[in-house]
């Protein structure tokens, strides 16, 4: 089957469910990347701006990410 340009725009694009896994990555760490930011920041604003950048350098090394099951300095 072929899709035309149309087509293409409107169907989901399957990148292994890449989307699906890193929202799971991010909910389970959301909290502790918040707080850890607000506490060493002092001030709620900045927090979400360093934890929104700590998210979005996750996303773009995702796939490192997740291979790497082992946590940093363990």
């Amino acid at each position: 089957m072929h899709l035309s340009d149309d087509d293409a725009v409107q169907a989901p694009i399957s990148v292994g469910d890449r989307n699906a896994e890193f929202t799971r990555f991010m909910r389970k760490y959301q909290d502790m990347v918040y707080s850890t930011t607000a506490r060493l920041s002092g001030n709620d604003a900045q927090a979400e701006d360093i934890a929104q950048e700590v998210f979005l350098r996750a996303h773009r090394r995702f796939d490192e990410l997740k291979d790497n099951r082992a946590p940093p300095g363990g």
